[in-house]
């Protein structure tokens, strides 16, 4: 019998080809990546130099912050 499955809270750090290539397979394809983790995948924050900045993903505007201690709280 297993515990409760805490999901795993990522905080990245940037949003540029790389990080965006890994936010959409932590977003599209949730469901594998909660299967190979053995628990759901929260993406809590991403850091970024602009968060007004135009971005080929689109996130949702409260996952970005420019200030590094947000992503660390």
């Amino acid at each position: 019998m297993r515990g409760i499955l805490y999901p795993l809270h990522v905080g990245m750090l940037g949003l540029g080809v790389v990080g965006g290539g890994v936010y959409r397979i932590l977003t599209e394809r949730a469901e594998t990546v909660a299967a190979r983790m053995d628990r759901p995948v929260h993406i809590a924050r991403i850091l970024v130099r602009d968060p007004a900045k135009p971005r080929a993903v689109t996130v949702p505007s409260g996952l970005l912050t420019a200030d590094p201690w947000q992503l660390l709280d």
